[in-house]
């Protein structure tokens, strides 16, 4: 990974991964790298998809985190594939 540059934008090379840091309004974006999966079994199929990861703090007590994924089906269709919402207690 390269140096953090928290006053800055890009993070740098994560194993080819791209990572990122908006100072506007504090998100951590992560671009992976596009992933093929080829199935299970006797049901072999190939799908290609890009993903990423946000992160941020909507509030103080709260933490975000948003995966969403680009299937290689040609339609450029993105959808949320995952979402994590952590609140904090007293």
């Amino acid at each position: 990974m390269g140096v953090v540059n928290r006053v800055g934008h890009e993070f740098g090379d994560i194993r080819g991964n791209r990572a990122s840091y908006s100072p506007h309004d504090g998100r951590i974006t992560v671009e992976f790298n596009p992933q093929a999966f080829v199935g299970f079994g006797k049901e072999v199929e190939g799908r290609f998809m890009a993903s990423d990861m946000v992160i941020s703090q909507p509030g103080p007590d709260r933490t975000l985190k948003e995966q969403h994924v680009t299937m290689a089906d040609g339609t450029g269709r993105s959808w949320q594939f995952v979402r994590y919402d952590y609140k904090r207690r007293p």
